[in-house]
């Protein structure tokens, strides 16, 4: 079958599976299917890389960008504009912005994140962000215009977890933790009042070592043979504070979804200073599994929930208490809420159904005999 248009994706290595990587998953399996375009996924992890594969650059009609580093990607704007291709830069966050926000004052790598950011901006044919708060940003530090050329396209549940969780969540709980997780973590939950806590953190993000430095902080007197709080993500080693705070690391994403069927909540100490550029997968992923989400405000931004209906608000808690009694039946509706919220607004097709209309936007100048057929995917 003839291809009209060769499409490419340039996100993040898929060795392992981050939050970075899930979005563009998400934008290649909505449109691998499309009959008039060859589209390929090419992993990009080190600026090197992007010359090593220009000739898939040369033979691509268009790029999408997502996921990777600012100065990968502006080496890529500049590489593929100067070829002149039609460049899509999906934007999930400003690393610049969530820099200076954290108030961890480092001139040269603010100054690099500024200028590479900027270029990609500058660059790119269009954009498209994850929020509409993501907008404002980039009006406000990097003058980017509000015009047709920004599309918001929220963040959704990914096609990959969907993928995993649906046959893990047929088979008992109990043995999925025997099988996959106890002889990796080593964690003891054979007592039945155990009450698992996972914190998902992954250290590749500044607002996570931030929120990983105040959940230190909070909990170091919370003192219960009952609770073992579970930390992912954070590369400093296993460490444990009276078998109560465990850190795991990183884990394959299979494992922490494992971990997150097991769980009875999941916590989020976002400071006000940690801030995102979309709706945290995290909390997307707990939300459809049924996990009580404790955060604060800053943990469910741009998600449309409230504190004491789709979620538990973490400053207005003692935490030792509620940890204890989490399995109540008015914690049960605060959960039940969130996940209807996740299944009406929030599943992959949702995304795909967005996407295929802003891509059918961006090629109505460019590609007009595909309308039609990405009308009818």
């Amino acid at each position: 079958m003839r291809r009209d248009i060769e499409l490419l994706v340039i996100g993040p290595s898929a060795t392992t599976t981050t939050g970075s990587l899930l979005r563009p998953y998400n934008i290649w399996y909505t449109l691998k299917g499309l009959s008039t375009m060859n589209v390929r996924y090419l992993p990009i992890t080190y600026p090197i890389e992007v010359l090593l594969n220009i000739r898939s650059i040369i033979r691509s009609n268009i790029i999408i960008i997502s996921g990777v580093s600012p100065w990968i990607s502006a080496m890529i704007l500049i590489v593929s504009r100067l070829l002149g291709k039609c460049v899509i830069l999906d934007v999930h966050g400003s690393p610049y912005y969530e820099h200076i926000m954290s108030g961890r004052v480092r001139i040269i790598r603010e100054l690099l994140l500024y200028v590479n950011e900027y270029i990609s901006y500058r660059l790119s044919t269009n954009i498209i962000v994850a929020s509409r708060g993501l907008i404002g940003i980039l009006h406000k530090y990097f003058r980017v215009r509000l015009n047709k050329r920004l599309y918001v396209l929220p963040n959704s549940i990914s096609y990959l977890f969907i993928k995993i969780i649906k046959p893990l969540m047929g088979i008992d709980r109990r043995l999925l933790w025997n099988v996959l997780l106890k002889p990796k973590l080593n964690v003891d939950i054979d007592n039945n009042d155990t009450k698992i806590v996972i914190s998902p953190l992954p250290d590749v993000f500044i607002g996570n070592l931030i929120a990983y430095d105040t959940l230190m902080n909070m909990i170091r007197e919370l003192r219960s043979n009952n609770i073992r709080i579970i930390i992912t993500g954070i590369r400093k080693g296993l460490e444990r504070i009276d078998n109560l705070i465990i850190n795991v690391g990183y884990l394959p994403y299979i494992d922490y979804i494992t971990l997150l069927l097991n769980a009875q909540a999941i916590l989020l100490p976002y400071p006000n200073n940690s801030v995102c550029g979309g709706v945290r997968n995290k909390v997307l992923e707990a939300g459809y599994c049924g996990v009580p989400l404790i955060s604060t405000k800053n943990g469910v931004l741009h998600l449309d929930a409230k504190g004491w209906i789709h979620y538990i608000p973490l400053e207005e808690v003692q935490l030792g208490n509620l940890l204890i009694n989490i399995d109540t039946d008015a914690i049960k509706s605060i959960s039940e809420n969130m996940r209807m919220l996740i299944l009406e607004k929030y599943l992959p097709n949702y995304f795909s159904r967005n996407l295929l209309t802003i891509l059918r936007e961006i090629l109505r100048r460019r590609f007009r005999k595909l309308l039609y057929k990405l009308g009818n995917y």
